[in-house]
């Protein structure tokens, strides 16, 4: 009688073991993406993991895509802007690659330059010369639709 009792709880163990297994499979394979909606959005870079930004991160806002890039390039499609990685190519010059730096405060700018002549309105301009802070609504007071990945260090919030 035992040793039916201990099959049976192997058998239980097995199963319970696959069937753990699977679910943190499946959960870990869901979708990677943050997608946030809201009529009025405020977006600043993760100081802390900016550098992590890696060439063709990138952030859609409504249908615009920002995009990372070592080097500037003009092979680029009508709505997507590129956006310098932390360290980017200025020059190449007998095979040696000259790098700058930029920063979130930066990159903040080059947003704000990019969707200042779009629908979007930007308020508070001093707090991207602070902290890179954009507060973005749009002129139409739609809702704006954020998409990143879920590494990608911006920090988003609803307003």
């Amino acid at each position: 009688m035992v040793l039916v009792g201990n099959k049976f709880f192997n058998l239980l163990f097995f199963y319970f073991k696959n069937y753990l297994f699977l679910y943190f499979l499946i959960i870990s394979c869901g979708n990677d993406l943050d997608k946030i909606n809201s009529p009025q959005i405020v977006i600043k870079y993760d100081s802390f993991n900016f550098n992590k930004i890696e060439e063709d991160d990138f952030f859609l806002i409504d249908n615009i895509k920002f995009i990372h890039k070592k080097y500037h390039t003009k092979n680029i499609s009508e709505n997507s802007y590129i956006l310098p990685t932390p360290n980017f190519i200025i020059r190449k010059v007998e095979g040696k690659n000259f790098y700058e730096k930029t920063n979130p405060i930066e990159l903040s700018f080059k947003i704000y330059e990019i969707l200042i002549n779009k629908d979007y309105e930007i308020s508070d301009i001093k707090n991207i010369q602070i902290n890179g802070e954009l507060k973005i609504k749009r002129i139409d007071n739609k809702k704006i639709s954020i998409k990143k990945n879920k590494h990608y260090p911006l920090i988003i919030n609803e307003k």
